[in-house]
């Protein structure tokens, strides 16, 4: 058999699992039963008491009551998937006893005892109980851990017919689980022409990093064992989650709700409309302004002046949200690179008092280089870098309508009833709320920071991250563009790709070299 492909922890997570912060309660739980999980490990103990060890800690720090963890068959534990009636099998293990070097495999010389029973109890779960849904398959003596991949079990294991009809031989014929190790299993793997992937660890490695409180060494560890890696479950904020609380009371400050029509969830202006929403707000100043006679064909927003009036109350909406958000953003970025210097954050109601400072942001400060910006307003916006993006500049519908400047700033909009917003005590707020200080509010009752190198959550924030804000807005705008947002792993290979032949074109260009990769 070759050697075993080993994969270190963070090479196996997933990418944008990988940047995923762990929250400070989480971390800390799972700090305080590493510990006594090495406290609770015995070299001398009885296999089984060293994998109740194993099955108290992961319980303990992820596994609650939503998973079972517990034998199935004859494996020695295994985890079931949080649904299902009953619910299948996600990972299983087969496991020794620290001392027990004999039947472990290493990666030179993986084909041991404990490679051969993972293979029988895989075959007994996979065809015997037909559990399709299984993600991991795993080998450990509490310290060293071998961490399978179910698709390469799936791919050269379930669909080898030759291997499953001996399987299904030996189970006929009566023979002892010895004969299918020795006749069956060690004679398959010593014949594998493919290296089979795992990811290897060994816990005696992160004694250290628990003792000094190390994060960046913790957390990978943290996630390899967590449901979001072991049994590849969604995990928060990923490339393809939308968070759905963000999203809803988005859609209620605007002045937005998600109706079925026709079979189909669409978004459509609030059948209870409130005069203190944004979309409210800025369909009553179009209309009151007469600015559907400033607009060039109004009659491709619609039907009738009520169709008009809200398509382009929808658009000056979509765009002032879309600066916002990327402002919130781009706030967040600063605010992590200048950790001592919290005043280098400038999206919170003590510089936006009102929506003038809205437009000033917007057209004053972010569109124009420090140098020309008035004094009054470097001052006030210190600390503000100047973008030389489009996003900033007015919009010909801006520009013949209205800005945002125009919007009440007195008026009161009632807190939507699932709101995230609590007051000092962690009760969710009631009542209602000035709209401009209830969007910073919200905003910031979120982390966007997402990007940053901390590997803690030290709030207990909801990570928002531009690609959740992309999903969003794909939500909202739908398709009648023509487009689609793009998940970050594909853009980061195109990227990738991209900047690859660029660099090896340039090669040729420069050296003559011909491409070798």
């Amino acid at each position: 058999m070759l050697p075993f492909q080993v994969s270190k922890p963070r090479e196996s997570l997933n990418i944008a699992y990988r940047f995923q912060k762990v929250m400070k309660r989480d971390y800390d739980l799972f700090k305080s039963h590493l510990a006594l999980y090495f406290n609770n490990i015995d070299e001398q103990e009885s296999e089984e008491h060293n994998k109740n060890s194993i099955a108290h800690f992961l319980k303990n720090v992820w596994y609650d009551t939503s998973y079972t963890v517990n034998s199935r068959r004859r494996t020695d534990l295994a985890i079931s998937l949080p649904y299902g009636n009953p619910k299948p099998v996600g990972a299983f293990f087969e496991m020794k006893t620290p001392g027990n070097t004999a039947e472990m495999p290493t990666a030179e010389k993986p084909n041991c005892k404990a490679l051969q029973q993972l293979l029988l109890y895989y075959l007994d779960l996979r065809i015997e109980d037909n559990q399709h849904q299984l993600c991991r398959l795993v080998i450990t003596n509490a310290y060293d851990w071998y961490l399978f991949d179910s698709t390469w079990w799936e791919t050269h294991i379930y669909q080898n017919k030759t291997l499953i009809k001996q399987y299904q031989d030996y189970k006929r014929s009566g023979h002892n689980t010895p004969y299918f190790y020795d006749s069956i299993a060690k004679p398959f793997f010593n014949a594998l022409e493919t290296p089979m992937p795992c990811t290897y660890f060994n816990l005696k490695d992160y004694k250290q990093a628990l003792e000094n409180d190390q994060p960046e060494v913790l957390v990978v560890l943290y996630k390899i064992l967590s449901p979001a890696h072991l049994l590849k479950q969604p995990f928060a904020n990923d490339s393809n989650s939308l968070d759905t609380g963000f999203y809803h009371e988005l859609l209620y400050i605007t002045g937005l709700e998600e109706q079925k029509i026709k079979g189909q969830i669409k978004i459509v202006r609030r059948k209870n409309t409130i005069p203190a929403s944004l979309l409210e707000q800025v369909y009553a100043k179009l209309d009151s302004k007469n600015c559907l006679k400033k607009i060039e064909q109004p009659q491709n927003y619609g039907a009738n002046k009520e169709e008009q009036l809200f398509h382009l109350s929808l658009e000056l909406c979509l765009t002032w949200l879309n600066r916002i958000l990327f402002i919130k953003l781009l706030d967040s970025q600063i605010k992590g690179y200048h950790k001592e210097e919290t005043e280098k954050g400038f999206l919170h109601s003590d510089t936006l008092n009102e929506f003038a400072d809205v437009n000033d942001l917007f057209f004053e400060v972010l569109a124009k280089p420090l140098q020309q910006r008035q004094p009054h307003i470097a001052q006030k916006f210190s600390g503000v870098p100047y973008l030389n993006s489009s996003l900033f500049e007015r919009t010909a519908l801006e520009a013949a309508t209205i800005e945002i400047d125009v919007l009440q700033n007195n008026v009161e909009l009632p807190i939507w009833q699932h709101t995230v917003l609590k007051d000092s005590n962690g009760k969710k707020l009631d009542g209602s709320k000035r709209l401009l200080p209830y969007i910073i509010a919200f905003l910031d009752a979120y982390d966007f920071s997402s990007e940053s190198k901390s590997a803690i959550q030290q709030n207990n924030k909801n990570l928002i991250g531009a690609s959740v804000l992309g999903l969003i807005f794909e939500k909202i705008n739908g398709y009648k563009d023509g487009s689609h947002f793009t998940p970050g792993a594909v853009t980061s290979y195109m990227c990738r790709e991209t900047i690859r032949r660029a660099v090896l074109q340039k090669f040729r260009e420069k050296e003559q070299y011909s491409e070798c990769a």
